[in-house]
Parts: C-alpha cells; sequence; structure tokens
C-alpha cells in the first residue's frame, strides 16, 4: 500500500530576539519588541498607516513634532509602546 505524505514546510523555529513581534491590544496599545525598535531605527515616534481594503496597518518611523506623530516608550527594556486611540481602528 502506498503512504500519501505531505512535506512538513514550516523550518525550524526563530529566537523572539532574531524576528519581529507587534502586537495590539483592546485599550489602543501596541507593544513591539526590541528588534522591531532597532531596525526602525530607535524611533521617538510613529505614523500610522491603514490600507483599508485589506486592513493591515503599516507603522513608520516619524520626527515627534509631526502633528500625525504617535510617541513610542520604552517599557522593561525590551519592549516599546504605542499609544493611539481607537479611531482609525476601531473595527479592524
Amino acid at each position: 500500500m502506498a503512504r500519501l505524505s505531505e512535506k512538513f514546510m514550516v523550518g525550524p523555529a526563530v529566537s523572539s530576539r532574531d524576528r519581529y513581534h507587534i502586537t495590539r491590544n483592546s485599550k489602543g496599545v501596541f507593544t513591539f519588541n526590541r528588534k522591531l525598535f532597532e531596525d526602525m531605527g530607535k524611533p521617538k515616534a510613529v505614523v500610522f498607516y491603514l490600507e483599508r481594503s485589506t486592513n493591515v496597518i503599516g507603522i513608520q518611523k516619524a520626527h515627534p513634532i509631526l502633528r500625525e506623530a504617535f510617541q513610542v516608550k520604552a517599557k522593561a527594556d525590551r519592549y516599546y509602546q504605542i499609544r493611539y486611540w481607537q479611531y482609525p481602528f476601531a473595527g479592524l
């Protein structure tokens, strides 16, 4: 009897220090790891972009003086946070 096998395509786990990690909670806080913070150039502020057709949120480093910029704050030397008001992401 022939076996039908499927190749496992995922590969080994990558350490959390070596990958990007970002979350968003219900209180309007994005939290992300040091790897992402450093690769973004250690921003003091960021701006958000929203692709409405796919509900994809983008984040880009920005000058803190911009009216639309949100400040990035360090938490526990490993994580960084951005607080925003629910609009425009309330429905996502």
